[in-house]
């Protein structure tokens, strides 16, 4: 059997640009693996991350990315992430998803409730949006005003 060729290309960045690579690697990074255990992450994507602190550390934008010598890893020094704008995209990224998830969440519940879980797969899109819409409203304008102060969770019936 052949062994597998690679191919490489050459990519030729600024240091401004190679250090804009490295904030993407760690919001990607974020975005992929975050919400996973170490052995559930995806090690395809993390040996990328690592290939591109090392390349960042090895071209002088090095200041930003640590070697951790006890994980045998490199990654963003704290102060690079706390003090730069790749943890306030983050934030911003998280907190748009929450509010857009919950909302789209709960339309569907009260959609469900009302006029059962075949209304979903039965009615055309035209009809299913109609449906929608003053769930949405009502939640948008309910969380943009008071955002989860008025959110209460029953207690379930025995």
């Amino acid at each position: 059997m052949e062994a597998l060729k690679q191919e490489y290309i050459t990519v030729t960045l600024t240091s401004g640009q190679l250090e804009d690579l490295v904030r993407c690697m760690y919001l990607a990074q974020w975005m992929i693996n975050g919400i996973h255990t170490e052995d559930e992450k995806n090690n395809r994507y993390e040996q990328l991350e690592q290939y591109v602190y090392a390349l960042a550390k090895r071209e002088g934008v090095g200041d930003i990315i640590e070697f951790l010598e006890d994980q045998k890893k490199f990654a963003l020094k704290d102060e690079f992430v706390e003090t730069n704008d790749v943890e306030q995209y983050r934030r911003k990224y998280d907190d748009e998803i929450f509010w857009s998830e919950l909302i789209q969440r709960l339309t569907v519940r009260d959609v469900v409730n009302q006029w059962g879980l075949e209304s979903l797969s039965s009615v055309g899109t035209r009809e299913e949006v109609e449906r929608r819409q003053p769930f949405l409203r009502k939640y948008i304008e309910e969380f943009e005003k008071n955002g989860v102060q008025n959110l209460v969770i029953k207690e379930p019936v025995l």
